[in-house]
This record gives C-alpha cells, structure tokens and sequence, in this order.
C-alpha cells in the first residue's frame, strides 16, 4: 500500500518536471525563432492526417477493451452464479424449487455458450464440458426425482453422492474456465 503511494507521488513529480521543462523550452523556441509558427501546407496536411489516423486507431482498441470487459463481467457472473446455485445442497432443498435452479442454470449456461463463441477453442471446450455434466446432472436428478421422490421413498446414498459430484465437477470446470478468461486469448 506503501509503494503505490510512493509511486503516486514520485510520478506526479516526474510528470510535473517533465511539462515544466516542455513549457519552458516552448517558450524560449518562441521568443527566440521568428518562425516557429511557420508550417508548410504539406506539413500542416500530414500533421492533421496522422492526428487523425492515431486517434481513429486507439478510440478502436479502447472501444475493443470497453466490449471485452463487458463480456469478460458478463462471463464472471454467469459463472459465479452457476458455482453458488450448484454450492448448495441440492438434496436437501425442495425439490421443485431445485427443478426451477436447474433451468435457470441451463439459462446461463446457455448465455455463457453465447457470449464465450468469441474466445479461444479450449475456452469453448471448457463451456462445452459443463453444459455436457450439467445435462448429466439435469437427467440424474429428474430420474431420482421420477424414480424416488414421486414414490416418497429415501434416495439411496450414492445417487446424492452422484449429484455432489456431478456438480463438483461443475464448479471445478468453471474456476478453470475463469482462469482461462483472463490466461488465455
């Protein structure tokens, strides 16, 4: 916390040096060189056009860093989303509510598939892992759902083992996928 106070203070000086220095030798330019104003048309033409050509190309890569920061927000609250609803117990809340969970997951995995097509082929892979082990997850819990809780019957302990897992490897995927964001381009 320290140094980037220092680092604040030592550039602000630097910077403030710097344009005095400029300010200084701009003037002294000017008492001193009866042209300094003089510009020939070629030069004056070339200095609009580069102007011009330097500021078209950075407003385009801001504009580019503005969009990818956008998506790259999108991405992490999808994905922090998908890891909360997952992080809860899944067995133990009621089972429409959790059926309701589920299609919201699939909603975002869904965006998360749109909005990751722009990226790398392994960050698309990694989404495609998680929409694959979601389904999964999505058929094992409709067939317990059919197959026990219809039937008011216990859920045998390695079906919840089944969907804890199933679910563990979600959110693994998706930290991955996180990292890979920021890693890889």
């Amino acid at each position: 916390m320290l140094t980037k106070a220092i680092k604040i203070i030592v550039g602000s000086i630097a910077g403030a040096v710097i344009l005095l220095a400029v300010a200084a030798l701009a003037i002294y330019n000017f008492r001193c060189n009866d042209e300094f104003f003089t510009m020939s048309l070629h030069n004056l033409f070339m200095l609009i056009i580069s102007i011009g050509v330097a500021y078209f190309l950075v407003q385009r890569k801001i504009d580019e860093r503005r969009y990818q920061d956008g998506q790259i927000k999108v991405i992490e609250k999808i994905i922090s989303d998908i890891q909360k609803s997952l992080s809860d117990d899944i067995l133990s809340n009621d089972w429409n509510d959790n059926l309701i969970k589920l299609r919201e997951i699939n909603n975002k995995i869904s965006v998360l598939k749109r909005v990751c097509s722009g990226y790398n082929e392994e960050l698309m892979q990694n989404v495609d892992y998680i929409q694959d082990n979601f389904n999964e997850l999505r058929e094992l819990y409709e067939d317990i759902d059919s197959k026990y809780t219809r039937q008011n019957e216990e859920i045998p302990p390695d079906q919840g083992q089944s969907i804890k897992n199933l679910s563990n490897k979600i959110i693994s995927k998706s930290d991955n996928l996180w990292v890979d964001l920021y890693t890889k381009k």
